[in-house]
């Protein structure tokens, strides 16, 4: 084949795999690729100066003067860190419409062995001895799985960490996956929380989390403890609430599930106990029992007073709201 220009990549003087290949990455071609396909090697940095095409990164294009989009971002990023490369973190969850919002930088992961540093701003490239599992999209991205984990990592808090495993687990159906990968790893910044959060149901998930909102939220403020696991008669059938304080006449329930929201039973059940019992229920997840630990125990004491409560809640520390 003769060296030729590539002015539009559509075009019938184009070579049709060229064509093809670069439709397939969203308009974005490597500097090496064009040259596989026997475009002299000027060609590029000529497209670009005549304004026809655009330079992403060194030795990646887009192959128009249009917008610059994320997912053309995507692709460079993942074209100039080199084949083994892939997306991860929140630029491989926006992509799975994990978040609804395109992030600021794109995060790629490679294999520890490769050595690559990233020209820009916009662009993290960080290492990995994990071997990750690139699923046949386009452009390459680790699993959703990996992607929340490195989303972790740069977590502020708790509630951040717990946020991220939660939108994750929905839009998988499942948070077998995330387990699996945080077994996996040797490394995890957060991994109490990770560990607490993806407990399985079979080792007590639930138990767990009212282990965490007995030691967290009601015993460091003071606050009056519900019996646990109470059988209470709901109609003609009985039900098992996670907590009942009968004095005050409040039912705890601790929700333990990610993928899953309030169902219409809970919902019904909610109701009912307020109705007919007259005794509010408080629902409390994750996010509250370790993401929102003292706010959540303002709200119980608070409720409590409303019961008519005459104690007082003992804040943990100065910015703690509770008995104030």
């Amino acid at each position: 084949m003769s060296t030729r220009d590539v002015r539009d990549p559509s075009s019938s003087t184009t070579p049709a795999d060229l064509r093809t290949l670069i439709r397939r990455q969203h308009g974005v071609v490597t500097r090496q690729q064009l040259a596989d396909a026997g475009v002299r090697p000027d060609g590029a940095g000529e497209q670009v100066e005549a304004g026809r095409w655009r330079r992403i990164l060194p030795g990646v294009y887009l192959t128009n003067s249009g917008e610059l989009s994320f997912r053309h971002r995507c692709w460079a990023a993942v074209l100039y860190a080199g084949p083994r490369a892939a997306v991860t973190g929140a630029a491989s969850a926006y992509l799975d419409r994990v978040i609804d919002r395109a992030p600021s930088l794109v995060d790629v992961v490679v294999p520890h062995d490769a050595r690559v540093r990233s020209p820009v701003d916009w662009l993290r490239i960080r290492q990995t001895r994990r071997r990750f599992v690139i699923p046949s999209r386009r452009p390459a991205q680790t699993t959703m799985a990996f992607a929340a984990l490195v989303r972790t990592e740069a977590a502020d808090s708790a509630d951040e960490v717990i946020a991220i495993l939660t939108e994750t687990a929905r839009a998988a159906g499942t948070s077998n996956d995330l387990r699996a990968e945080a077994t996996a790893w040797n490394r995890l910044r957060w991994r109490s929380v990770v560990s607490a959060v993806l407990a399985p149901q079979e080792d007590g998930h639930e138990s767990i989390l009212e282990w965490h909102f007995t030691r967290r939220v009601l015993r460091p403020h003071d606050l009056p403890e519900p019996t646990r696991q109470r059988w209470v008669r709901t109609g003609r059938s009985r039900i098992r609430v996670d907590g009942l304080e009968e004095t005050w006449g409040l039912r705890f329930e601790l929700d333990g599930r990610l993928h899953q929201g309030r169902t219409e039973e809970d919902i019904w059940r909610d109701n009912e106990a307020t109705v007919i019992h007259g005794q509010p229920t408080l629902r409390f997840r994750w996010r509250h029992v370790l993401g929102r630990t003292c706010v959540s125990a303002a709200l119980v004491e608070r409720a409590y007073r409303m019961r008519g409560w005459t104690g007082r809640g003992r804040p943990c520390g100065p910015s703690c709201p509770v008995g104030r």
